[in-house]
């Protein structure tokens, strides 16, 4: 099932650029094989296959044992899938919006003054926010909440809702500055 000869990874240990270029092309078509026996898209097919031949070429300069290279292998392809995993559930999670906010429209224009110029600026200037930061303004401006209030909300910890508060004024500011 695997091909990766013995005095191949050897070889490879010790720089032979042929057999780094050989073993690289053998775990690119292992992993190739194996994410899409797994179902990986074919979008994230090439990502995931060199990712795999990069993190083995690394893991050569480890290996004790090279008769048992397809482990490592098999290793970093089941570390490289679950950070896929993992990665993908964080951005659905950022993504969720509360209820709540959407029974509010405030980020619509008529929640600002629509006769001041002020108002209007700042509306502009929320509506270029990415999804997150203006998730961020609903709660902290528009609905009052604590710092550990929207910690809760977003499912992001205290210190990262105060980074993102930072960067929320720091975009405002340089949004409002330009107009």
């Amino acid at each position: 099932m695997f091909d990766f000869p013995e005095e191949l990874v050897i070889r490879a240990r010790r720089g032979d650029p042929q057999a780094v270029n050989d073993l690289s092309e053998r775990v690119l078509v292992t992993a190739r094989r194996i994410f899409r026996a797994r179902g990986i898209s074919e979008n994230e097919l090439d990502d995931f296959c060199q990712e795999a031949a990069l993190r083995a070429l690394k893991a050569l300069s480890v290996v004790r044992v090279p008769r048992l290279f397809h482990r490592i292998v098999l290793t970093i392809l089941d570390h490289i899938e679950v950070d896929h995993i993992r990665r993908r559930k964080r951005r659905r999670e950022a993504e969720l919006v509360p209820p709540e906010i959407l029974d509010d429209k405030a980020l619509s224009l008529s929640d600002c003054n629509r006769g001041s110029d002020v108002g209007f600026a700042i509306s502009q200037a929320v509506e270029m926010l990415p999804a997150r930061l203006r998730r961020l303004y609903v709660l902290w401006l528009k609905k009052g909440l604590t710092l550990e209030e929207i910690s809760e909300t977003l499912r992001v910890s205290v210190s990262k809702v105060r980074r993102m508060k930072s960067e929320l004024k720091r975009r405002l500011k340089r949004h409002l500055a330009e107009e």
